[in-house]
């Protein structure tokens, strides 16, 4: 279940010889806080704490005080006191269940007496007991639940056992099958993962490829299969809607032409949410070879050519347009143009707008949060969120995502959580990034200063910006080039390539040359 679009809580707070101040008034006004994605979300405002179990869209929660005189009809055996109070929360953010709603009460100093509060929550009319935990120590009681409609803190008049929250059947999530075979020849390899059990609620699961191949030679027979010479590496997340039961991932194969005979690596489920992982998380997919000879490098193909660059450089097997397009263009390209060579196709695609959109994108925060490039086995899954067929709001989304959990990574938090005040925050980022003379620097510690930005906001204006984009340029083309066509880490020689870009204007022809001609990747494929 996932709620959103200003939803709205009414907590009601009662008994009958106490009570908290929160009465509505203009000295009281409403809390609007702001509520970032994450798990385990905190909100809170005076005595009244909400806890949303994850949040997947940001927005602000709105504490209200109220009149609690629409609590309603209280089951038997619980009152209401004379000072009654109530709260309206209401959301924007886009939240994930179950949410725990919290009062502290610290003018209650007999035990005996906390003992007899409890949260009670409407549920189709009726309010019912949901109460979750209750701390005389911290003085809070708290409920759980699963929806947003009314709470009340209601006072018993004796103990009373609250009404249990049926526990569903867990869900499962798990590969439909613990082993997958495909031909070399046979483009890709398409694997379910199948969700079994409670499926009301929304789950997720992370997936990913591996192998331990490494660096080896493809020409290497081993058995091994290996991601930069036989298959693509394939991973990111799936994410089920509620009553949703399958799911499929496909994982390209490369075909070429080492006669090499049978090869294998692993498909794994990982890290699910609102479920479980069935005993088939792990499958293991066998690559049956087509050759029985070494042949011809398929890389001299136009079709292979043109794949396996929308492979390496935008992580997708290509569309029929823009496959016949980039055919079209090498195919009637005249004799000895650098308008329409196979150096300027493979430009093409670093230089295309879906992957300065996303690719790009994602290599400036590493340059200009942490100061360095980043490592291919980081950057890969990180590419891997906004690669592939997204619609423009699955893209946004997915990039909101990344950033969340980039800045919940150590080594950011370590540079910037210490850092409260808005101007060390921004001077911070700025310094990493080497333009301490931003422009936008005193709107965004403006805007930090009145809350109309957070920090994430900040972030990706700094990334986004014309000056992030300009000064990193040349270094992510260089690096790009190890990612896409050799799939490692640069070795110390990109620095010179960045000065030859940087020394000849922006010329690339030379350096893509370099690589795309290169033994190193020609010999992915073949001899």
């Amino acid at each position: 279940m996932r709620i959103s679009n200003s939803e709205t809580i009414k907590a009601f707070v009662a008994s009958s010889e106490y009570r908290e101040r929160f009465d509505a008034t203009p000295d009281n006004p409403p809390a609007s806080v702001s509520t970032n994605t994450g798990t385990s979300v905190n909100v809170q405002s005076g005595s009244v704490t909400v806890t949303y179990s994850s949040v997947t869209s940001p927005g602000n929660t709105t504490i209200t005080p109220i009149n609690p005189a629409s609590a309603g009809a209280l089951p038997d055996g619980y009152a209401l006191g004379d000072y009654s109070l109530a709260f309206d929360i209401t959301t924007t953010a886009t939240v994930t269940p179950p949410i725990d709603v919290c009062f502290n009460v610290p003018s209650v100093t007999d035990a005996a007496r906390f003992d007899r509060l409890r949260v009670l929550h409407g549920e189709g009319g009726a309010l019912i007991d949901r109460t979750s935990n209750k701390n005389f120590a911290a003085k809070t009681v708290c409920g759980r639940v699963t929806s947003l409609s009314p709470f009340v803190l209601a006072e018993t008049s004796q103990p009373i056992t609250p009404t249990p929250t049926p526990t569903p059947t867990p869900a499962t999530l798990q590969l439909s099958q613990s082993g997958y075979s495909v031909g070399e020849g046979g483009v890709f390899l398409s694997i379910n993962v199948l969700r079994s059990g409670d499926t009301s609620q929304p789950a997720t699961v992370s997936y990913a490829t591996s192998d331990t191949s490494g660096l080896n030679d493809c020409s290497t027979v081993t058995g091994k299969a290996s991601a930069r010479c036989d298959y693509t590496t394939s991973l990111g997340k799936l994410t089920f809607a509620a009553g949703e039961q399958s799911k499929t991932v496909n994982v390209s194969i490369v075909d070429d032409s080492y006669a090499e005979g049978t090869e294998t690596f692993t498909f794994s489920l990982s890290n699910p949410t609102n479920a479980t992982l069935g005993t088939s998380s792990l499958a293991t997919i066998t690559i049956t070879d087509n050759d029985q000879t070494t042949g011809a490098n398929p890389l001299n193909g136009v079709d292979f050519f043109i794949r396996q660059h929308y492979l390496d450089f935008l992580g997708r097997e290509p569309e029929p347009a823009g496959l016949q397009g980039w055919r079209n263009t090498l195919n009637n390209c005249p004799q000895g143009s650098t308008a329409c060579d196979r150096i300027e196709v493979s430009s093409g695609f670093f230089r295309s707008e879906e992957f300065q959109t996303r690719g790009y994108f994602i290599y400036r925060f590493y340059s200009a949060s942490l100061g360095r490039i980043p490592r291919y086995n980081e950057c890969i899954p990180d590419f891997a969120q906004v690669m592939g067929f997204l619609s423009p709001e699955q893209l946004e989304a997915n990039k909101v995502s990344f950033i969340a959990d980039f800045m919940a990574r150590g080594e950011f938090r370590n540079r910037y959580d210490a850092l409260t005040d808005p101007t060390a925050y921004v001077d911070a980022l700025l310094q990493t990034a080497g333009l301490q003379n931003h422009p936008s620097r005193g709107t965004w510690i403006a805007a930090l200063t009145n809350q109309s930005m957070t920090r994430a906001q900040v972030l990706r204006a700094l990334v986004e910006s014309t000056e992030v984009y300009q000064k990193y340029y040349n270094e992510a083309f260089v690096v790009m080039q190890y990612f896409g066509y050799l799939r490692r880490d640069p070795d110390i020689l990109y620095l010179n390539w960045i000065q030859t870009l940087n020394q000849n204007g922006g010329d690339y022809r030379t350096m893509i040359n370099g690589f795309l001609n290169s033994d190193e990747y020609r010999k992915r494929f073949g001899p």
